[in-house]
Formats: structure tokens, C-alpha cells, sequence
């Protein structure tokens, strides 16, 4: 309930009315305090600490475990109504003897009683969140953006739902930033994202099947390599194919024009070609240009 570190504290040792920054705390008629809530030790820095914050009758109330708790309030209240210390109950508080009121019975866990040592403080080490190489994520998000482009227009209710209610463009960030091993199953999606169990059964396994594709694809690159290679073999097949049919079309427009009876106009690109059965090939050079109107 209070922190070991207010029972540490000493209350006489340091009189706050010799401070001049602070002020004078009491009256010289009652000795009582003016200001309760006046911290009981001097600030220090911009930032000062919990300790420094503290006022002085929040520690009296924690280390003064022999007055009333109704008493206490009353006093620091000012309240002098006569009913304030009547309860209606089987116990006032804790702070009265014989009432075998045990406060710790109320509560879960052990309450602090002073007979615990404090621990040093240390300073926590951060935890480290595993993320995925940088030089990774970029291809990833290329893959989840097309495929949500690709669910998105073949998706039945497309003219009304915009691809984001698929996946928006934050989430496909954090699918990529986050490590390979926070994804074991389709609820790890979901819960990632904070999405819906009706958005789990439509798109979560597709998604975790892309990722676990990818990281395939990025722990065996000898296959994306042997794939590439097939794939330039097709490339240098089909544009060998074009060339030597292009060849032959060269040697028949060649034939054509060795043909005595071919002449060409002087007036136009036009080939003159007599009549016969025989099928010419024209070549392109020789296709009539179009006249502009000026």
C-alpha cells in the first residue's frame, strides 16, 4: 500500500521553517503546521523526484500508525463537525487496538510491514523485441501489397470496402518489421494486427502462408538463383526463335527483289509489280507514304 521508502524518511531531522526557500511552514501561536502538503525535503533540479515531492503530512499519515485514520483526516481537513469520528460499522480502522482487525486479510497479496529489506535500486536493461533486417522488409511489403491489390478485385464487396479494410498500409508495415518467429499460427496474425475472429477465418492463414513463403524463399536462395537461370534460358530461347525468323524473312525479301520484272517508279514509292500467280512479300520500306494536306 505505501512504498518502504516513506518509513526511511525522517521527519525532525530536517526542519523545513529554517529553509528560507520554502518559507516558514509553522505558526508561532499553535505550533501547528500552515501548510501540510509542504515537501519534506528541498526540491533539487528541474525534475525533482518522488522523494523531493512528498509533503510532509502524507509522511506523518504513513510512520504515525498510533492515530485514527477518521482522526487524521479530520485534523488535516480541519473538520470539527461531532459526528466525524462516528462509523457505522464493526471497526473504525486499523490503527485501534483489540479490535482484531487484521488489514492484510482483505488483500491478495502480503502487505509491506517494514520488516523487509530494501533492494537496491538497478537500472532495468531494456527488452529487446526481435525485428526482421531492414534490407528484407522492403521485399515483403511488395508481396502483401499486391496481394491485398489482387484479393481486393476479385473481392465480392470491393465497390463498397476499400482495400484497406483488408489490410491497411500501418499494418503491412508492422508485418514487416516484426521477426519471422512471432508468427507460429494464424492467431498470431490477428493478434498482432488487433483484428477481429471474423478477419482471422477470411485473411489471417493467407497472409501467414505469404510470410512463411518468403522466409523460404530467403533461407534457400540457391532455388531463386537456379530459377532465374531457367528463366533467362526461356528469354535466350524465344528471342533466338525471332532472330532466325526474321532471318528468313530477310532472304525471301532478298529473293523478291533479285526478280528482273520488279521496277520501281520515279514518281512514287509504289512497286510496279505484272501481273502473275506467284505470292510477292513486300517489304516495309516499300509501303506507299501518306500524302499531308497542308
Amino acid at each position: 500500500m505505501i512504498e518502504p521508502w516513506v518509513y526511511g524518511l525522517d521527519l525532525h531531522a530536517d526542519d523545513c521553517s529554517s529553509r528560507p526557500d520554502q518559507g516558514s511552514i509553522t505558526n508561532e501561536s499553535d505550533n501547528t503546521l500552515s501548510d501540510p502538503d509542504t515537501p519534506l525535503l528541498p526540491m533539487s533540479g528541474k525534475n525533482p523526484t518522488k522523494k523531493n515531492r512528498v509533503g510532509r503530512a502524507a509522511v506523518e499519515f504513513a510512520q504515525r500508525v498510533d492515530i485514527c485514520i477518521r482522526k487524521d483526516f479530520a485534523d488535516y481537513l480541519d473538520d470539527k463537525d461531532p459526528d466525524t469520528l462516528k462509523f457505522t460499522g464493526p471497526w473504525c480502522c486499523d490503527r485501534h487496538l483489540g479490535n482484531n482487525f487484521i488489514l492484510e486479510e482483505c488483500f491478495l497479496h502480503k502487505m509491506y510491514t517494514g520488516d523487509d529489506l530494501l533492494r537496491p535500486e538497478k537500472r532495468k536493461r531494456p527488452t529487446q523485441i526481435l525485428v526482421r533486417k531492414a534490407v528484407q522488409r522492403k521485399a515483403l511489403d511488395n508481396i502483401l501489397r499486391t496481394w491485398r491489390f489482387n484479393s481486393h478485385s476479385k473481392h465480392p464487396l470491393r465497390f463498397i470496402r476499400p482495400a484497406t479494410f483488408i489490410l491497411d498500409d500501418k499494418a503491412i508495415k508492422l508485418l514487416c518489421q516484426l521477426h519471422p518467429s512471432k508468427y507460429t499460427c494464424a492467431l498470431d496474425v490477428a493478434n498482432v494486427l488487433d483484428e477481429t475472429n471474423e478477419w482471422r477465418e477470411e485473411w489471417a492463414q493467407v497472409i501467414l502462408e505469404l510470410i512463411w513463403d518468403y522466409d523460404k524463399d530467403l533461407a534457400n536462395p540457391n532455388v531463386e538463383e537456379a530459377e532465374e537461370e531457367e528463366e533467362e534460358d526461356d528469354n535466350n530461347k524465344n528471342v533466338d526463335g525471332v532472330e532466325d525468323e526474321n532471318e528468313g524473312e530477310t532472304e525471301e525479301v532478298e529473293e523478291i527483289e533479285e526478280i528482273p520484272s520488279l521496277k520501281r517508279s520515279k514518281r512514287s514509292n509504289r512497286i510496279i509489280i505484272p501481273p502473275t500467280c506467284m505470292p510477292v512479300l513486300v517489304n516495309k520500306t516499300n509501303v506507299p507514304l501518306r500524302r499531308t494536306r497542308r
